[in-house]
């Protein structure tokens, strides 16, 4: 449904640290880039908000997709330190799940923050429906992510 509007979270991902990570030219990293990057366009299509309710929502989405960067940034470093380490992962596994599985969790208490102040601002179905499209795309854009990763290598026993 949401495929054309593909590419809310890697445009986030991949800014600062993207020398970094292109430095390292592996291929499934060509892929994840080539995520397309999502416009206000995307979601005034399908909000559908009034005059009245964008000049709420807008700086609302601004403030919620900085912080939503800010999350981005360490997703970045995360899959920097995977894509060094993913051949040769011993006791850094552990350290890297657990920065991937926080990462979520900040991304999820976002979500709540953010749905609390859009509901309160506008409604709570508008809200609801912003974080309806919000989690598809990101559910999309994350199993590309995942699927364009390769898998960690272990010692067999």
């Amino acid at each position: 449904m949401l495929q054309g509007q593909l590419g809310k979270f890697p445009w986030r991902i991949f800014h600062p640290l993207e020398r970094q990570l292109a430095s390292l030219q592996p291929k499934w990293f060509l892929q994840i880039r080539a995520l397309p990057k999502p416009t206000p366009v995307h979601y005034s299509g399908i909000m559908q908000f009034n005059d009245a309710d964008a000049a709420k929502f807008w700086p609302i989405f601004q403030q919620y997709d900085a912080e939503l960067t800010t999350i981005g940034d360490g997703r970045t470093q995360l899959i920097v330190d995977y894509a060094r380490n993913y051949e040769k992962l011993t006791d850094e596994a552990d350290a890297l799940m657990n920065k991937a599985l926080e990462l979520e969790s900040q991304r999820a208490m976002l979500k709540k923050k953010y749905f609390d102040k859009m509901k309160t601002t506008l409604s709570a179905t508008q809200a609801a429906k912003f974080f309806l499209v919000e989690n598809e795309i990101q559910h999309i854009v994350d199993l590309q992510i995942s699927a364009s990763l390769p898998v960690v290598q272990t010692a067999s026993n």
